[in-house]
């Protein structure tokens, strides 16, 4: 997704900062979902990731939907 968003800011194009919230939220899931194969691998206990990786995907719920509604206001 950032190769995305990168390339986007490479064209010059602005992007509303809801879109770099989903960026961040994003790039921070796929840190926590790492996070936790590695531990799952050692057999660690992964409880904190597994609720941080349920919040973020949460919050990316949520900051899409408030993208849709956005998009949809100004059509």
């Amino acid at each position: 997704m950032s190769d995305i968003f990168g390339k986007a800011r490479s064209l010059g194009i602005e992007l509303d900062k809801k879109f770099d919230r989903l960026e961040r939220l994003q790039e921070a899931l796929t840190e926590a979902l790492s996070e936790r194969a590695y531990l799952e691998e050692a057999g660690e206990n992964t409880l904190l990731q597994d609720n941080l990786i349920e919040a973020i995907r949460e919050e990316i719920e949520k900051t899409a939907e408030e993208i849709k509604k956005a998009a949809e206001e100004v059509d």
